[in-house]
């Protein structure tokens, strides 16, 4: 049996609340960087007159990209996650690109808001839609609300269920240091899953990452994601419900307009009413 999620005491826990804390997540997704936050800044302030010095909350953080390279664009940045080894590598993010003063990375639950009013609020990269019950996803918007300045702005950033529908695939093979990893996605009425499958490489006796040699790692590990993919018509009625509205819907990071066929993601631009 593989080792690592398959612990009683991580299967008593939704998947969000352990898997982000993990080397094989580090190891999966250590391709990714802040260009889709550059991007979207470039668009804020061509299209949108969005523009630093502003305190923005980058909801769902997670490891820190979006984070520091909306710091290293002059904007004073809270960043807000679940995840304690995320945030401790967010942190040292923020150190090496030298921002750590104009970053600061707080641990919470986006359900529950912070005592601070935020000029714009950034969710992006699909941290929406994890929780079992959707009303969850509701109170996430409620928190939202309640941390936006009188003028601000929320932009989320999510999937585009018409495209993930017709473009899912089911099955793909990756390769990552010191493992192969066999990945199959589905579709469970509202939401897709990714179940992800690791093997260590025969021929490797250690796994080395970005940040050194990983010991201890198991010869196999299992792990799930799950989003819930809402449709565009979920969003504009309970973004209307909590007092937002919607300004700008694109399809791309770089603000090109949304196609409900031919866009993958569904970024929302809102203000508060």
């Amino acid at each position: 049996m593989p080792q690592g999620s398959d612990t009683s005491s991580q299967e008593s826990k939704p998947w969000y609340a352990t898997w982000f804390d993990t080397q094989f997540y580090k190891l999966l997704y250590a391709h990714r960087d802040g260009q889709e936050a550059l991007q979207l800044v470039d668009w804020l302030e061509r299209d949108l007159n969005i523009t630093p010095p502003a305190h923005v909350l980058d909801l769902g953080c997670g490891r820190g990209r979006h984070s520091v390279a909306l710091a290293q664009r002059g904007f004073t940045v809270t960043g807000l996650d679940l995840s304690s080894q995320s945030l401790k590598d967010a942190r040292l993010k923020a150190e090496q690109a030298q921002v750590s003063s104009s970053v600061t990375f707080l641990q919470g639950d986006m359900r529950e808001a912070l005592p601070t009013t935020f000029d714009g609020i950034f969710n992006l990269f699909t941290s929406f839609g994890y929780f079992v019950d959707p009303m969850d996803d509701r109170r996430v918007l409620d928190a939202v609300v309640q941390m936006m300045a009188t003028d601000g702005w929320f932009l989320m950033d999510t999937l585009n269920p018409t495209w993930v529908v017709a473009n899912l695939q089911e099955s793909e093979e990756q390769s990552i240091p010191g493992y192969n990893v066999h990945i199959k996605r589905s579709l469970h009425v509202d939401r897709v899953v990714k179940e992800m499958h690791f093997e260590k490489h025969t021929t490797r006796t250690a796994v080395e990452g970005e940040d050194g040699v990983l010991e201890d790692l198991p010869e196999e590990y299992h792990a799930r994601e799950e989003v819930r993919l809402h449709p565009q018509s979920w969003f504009e009625k309970h973004f209307g419900e909590v007092g937002l509205s919607i300004e700008v819907m694109a399809g791309h990071y770089d603000g090109q307009p949304f196609d409900s066929q031919m866009s993958s993601r569904m970024i929302f631009f809102c203000r508060k009413r």
